[in-house]
């Protein structure tokens, strides 16, 4: 009995694991574990754009410096400040202390006090954490890092957060507590 649920929890850990890493075509290059990657060009005042389908900007990313690594084929962002579009209402835009880019800039990891934020009519959604990853065409962040997550009149902290931006819809899996602020009457 006690192998049988020994196996059923390695299958339940085996398919989440499977369920998180699907859709991830390419990983993030260079790992702290593995030889230094070589410097092939050094910008700065740099603004990086993409595109999508139709030619709308997607996403753009403005920083003070840029490093490429071409053997990994990587950006390196010194304090980022970009801009994700979407189909439907106002951009995401955020900051971060340092990123960086790859697979032809359809991800992005943003590290160092990472701010998210999107303005609507009915006010501010503000996501601060110290690191998130981005799939830029998907239009989806995810973070195991701390969260806090503030609008107009809530705020909630929690332990990762999944984000379907172009939905307008924020995840916070673990831990989450918040505070919800009523309207006066």
């Amino acid at each position: 009995m006690r192998r049988l649920v020994m196996i059923g929890l390695a299958l339940v850990v085996i398919a989440l694991t499977g369920w998180r890493m699907a859709g991830r075509d390419e990983p993030e290059p260079a790992s702290a574990a593995g030889p230094a990657p070589v410097l092939t060009a050094y910008a700065r005042e740099v603004v990086v754009t993409t595109t999508d389908a139709d030619g709308r900007m997607a996403w753009q990313i403005t920083t003070p410096a840029a490093r490429y690594y071409d053997g990994e084929s990587f950006w390196q962002l010194d304090s980022p400040q970009w801009q994700l579009t979407g189909g439907q209402g106002p951009p995401w835009t955020g900051h971060a202390d340092h990123g960086r880019s790859w697979a032809s800039h359809r991800r992005a990891r943003l590290e160092g006090d990472v701010v998210m934020r999107r303005e609507t009519p009915s006010g501010v959604t503000r996501l601060e954490t110290q690191r998130i990853d981005l799939d830029i065409p998907a239009r989806y962040a995810e973070t195991d890092q701390a969260v806090t997550l503030t609008g107009p009149d809530y705020r909630i902290e929690g332990q990762g957060a999944l984000a379907w931006l172009d939905e307008q819809r924020i995840v916070l899996p673990e831990n989450a507590r918040g505070q919800y602020y009523a309207a006066p009457r």
